[in-house]
């Protein structure tokens, strides 16, 4: 099973570079294929594919952010918009099309929804698992790193009190 899933790996990181210079093939769920594939089979491989210089921080992204960069965002549409017209100039059945275009339209709102970069570090305490029960990030609170809970529940990370603001208005 291990030699199914290296040629597998082998197979989809083939097709993942190609899609790095040919313009209406992506790059990056071939690549993400390739390092599941590599899981399986191949840890060496596997490591290389996640440590590569140009390689692994579009893996890394994917997986820690839920990214497609602009550029896969922009070929993407590019290629769907590409298929729909082929179809309509090589006249495509019209439930043929109709069922591209339903689908082509639900890979547009994905690829769409995605974020185009990771978070900046400042924005790291809105990802998931980098909160507390209090919201705040620990690692950029001190009140929550002292483990106060009391401290966290009256304090933001700047001094102020919770109801700092309402006291403003009234004095």
């Amino acid at each position: 099973m291990r030699l199914l899933w290296l040629a597998f790996g082998l197979l989809a990181l083939a097709l993942g570079l190609l899609g790095a210079v040919l313009p209406l093939l992506p790059t990056t769920p071939f690549l993400l294929l390739a390092v599941w594939a590599f899981a399986r089979s191949h840890p060496g491989l596997h490591a290389w594919l996640l440590n590569h210089p140009q390689l692994g921080p579009m893996i890394h992204n994917w997986h820690a952010h839920g990214v497609i960069s602009r550029r896969a965002k922009v070929m993407a549409m590019f290629a769907i918009a590409a298929t729909l017209s082929i179809s309509l100039v090589m006249g495509v059945r019209g439930y043929i099309l109709l069922v591209q275009c339903v689908v082509l339209a639900g890979v547009s709102v994905f690829l769409l929804s995605r974020p185009g970069r990771p978070p900046a570090i400042n924005d790291l305490s809105a990802v998931e698992g980098d909160r507390t029960v209090s919201g705040r990030n620990p690692a950029r609170c001190p009140a929550d790193r002292r483990g106060s809970q009391n401290a966290a529940a009256t304090t933001d990370c700047a001094g102020r009190g919770d109801n700092d603001d309402a006291n403003a208005e009234t004095r």
